[in-house]
């Protein structure tokens, strides 16, 4: 059987690569008129030569007793299937290869075959995707088909955001790398990776278009966010949102980092997709964002805590508040347990957070000069061991004032 298989480990695609560049040049050469009743025929035998050579494909692992080999092997068919959809171009726009029209002319057998060689791309990129070098350049030719085909409606997408009621501002940032595709004459810069993102992008975007949701700039800024949407105009424009939720919370003392929190808070609970970035060279939205939000955090927290130049006796300086021994973290899963169990009745948590940093003065991890702000929404199991520590010393203390009073 392996003997078998390895007498068809050859170039899989000659039958199509023949048809492409010598018989359909000659068939217009010689028949000008194209017969419709030939279209339905040609599309049969087209059909059958594709699931031929997916078989031939899937037979691969038999095939080869290196992998290497087989990379090799796949990423050879790979590369010639771009090359022969680019050759299409001879007989048609990219405008023509966009649907397959059953009607009478050169079109319309290139808009087959094209379709054919699409079909064997998904396969390729469903069945092999570890052998696909994701960075590597599309040839030339290919990306005229590929730039038609995320570009030419993009109109439409831009006027359906609109009237879906995002942004003007944020629709131009989140179709930026689309547009810029259009304007780029660099082949250098398409990639089988920049293709798969924009190619998901751009379906994510019509599809909010199309639903009635509500808020939906922040429907778009969460799904760029699930999309690790990194591009420094994104990031800027998150940046300038947050800067301007500052400029207009309430004068309280630790009104501006409660907005941070809600913003930390959003962002660690959106899953961004594995492996996916709109530029892999840099750091992923959320790391980048939370850098920003934990640098305002520190300056926030110097603010407020300013080191004393001279010792005082404790509590002088913050006589307004109440002292307590647990971090902002510990605190606030302290009261969020409260709320769970219905001791504490408030209903707007921001409020009562605000109210909490107002009242509370809580201790600083000196080790660590952020970790309790990290975690003022996670409650992780070290926060959550040291209010059970507090909650059993406080219950201890409460039996031996029961055993007191009991007592004749």
């Amino acid at each position: 059987m392996k003997t078998i298989v390895k007498q068809k480990s050859r170039y899989e695609l000659q039958r199509l690569e023949n048809v492409i560049i010598k018989d359909l040049a000659l068939f217009f050469k010689h028949t000008p008129d194209l017969e419709h009743e030939f279209l339905p025929d040609f599309l049969a035998i087209v059909n059958e030569e594709v699931q031929s050579v997916k078989e031939n494909l899937t037979l691969s692992p038999l095939a080869f007793d290196k992998p290497a080999d087989r990379r090799r092997y796949i990423r050879y068919h790979h590369h010639a299937l771009l090359t022969l959809a680019g050759q299409l171009l001879r007989y048609a726009t990219p405008a023509d290869l966009d649907h397959v029209r059953l009607q009478p002319g050169p079109q319309t057998l290139s808009q087959i075959l094209y379709h054919a060689i699409e079909d064997l791309l998904d396969f390729i990129r469903t069945h092999f995707p570890q052998h696909i070098d994701q960075d590597a350049w599309l040839p030339v030719s290919y990306q005229l088909i590929v730039r038609y085909r995320l570009c030419n409606d993009l109109p439409t997408l831009r006027t359906a955001l609109l009237r879906r009621g995002v942004s003007l501002d944020l629709v131009a940032v989140a179709m930026l790398p689309l547009t810029q595709l259009t304007g780029d004459t660099d082949p250098n810069h398409v990639t089988h990776r920049t293709v798969a993102y924009l190619d998901q992008l751009k379906k994510r975007l019509f599809r909010l278009a199309a639903s009635p949701v509500g808020n939906p700039n922040r429907q778009l800024v969460e799904l760029l966010c699930e999309l690790n949407f990194n591009s420094p105009e994104f990031v800027a424009y998150c940046i300038a949102y947050m800067k301007y939720d500052l400029r207009n919370v309430l004068p309280t003392a630790d009104g501006g980092p409660m907005v941070l929190y809600r913003f930390r808070k959003l962002l660690l609970q959106i899953q961004p997709a594995s492996a996916v970035a709109l530029h892999p060279s840099l750091p992923p939205l959320q790391e980048r964002l939370c850098a920003w939000i934990d640098a305002e955090l520190s300056y926030s927290e110097s603010t407020l805590r300013p080191p004393n130049a001279t010792p005082v006796p404790d509590g002088l300086g913050l006589i307004s508040k109440i002292i307590i021994i647990l971090t902002g973290g510990q605190l606030s899963y302290f009261f969020g347990v409260m709320l769970e169990e219905h001791i504490v009745t408030n209903k707007n948590k921001t409020q009562l957070g605000r109210i909490l940093s107002a009242v509370f003065h809580t201790t600083y991890d000196g080790k660590k000069a952020d970790s309790y702000r990290q975690q003022f929404y996670r409650g992780d199991l070290g926060i959550m061991r040291a209010v059970e520590s507090v909650l059993d010393r406080m219950l201890q203390r409460v039996r031996k004032d029961i055993a007191k009073s009991v007592l004749p």
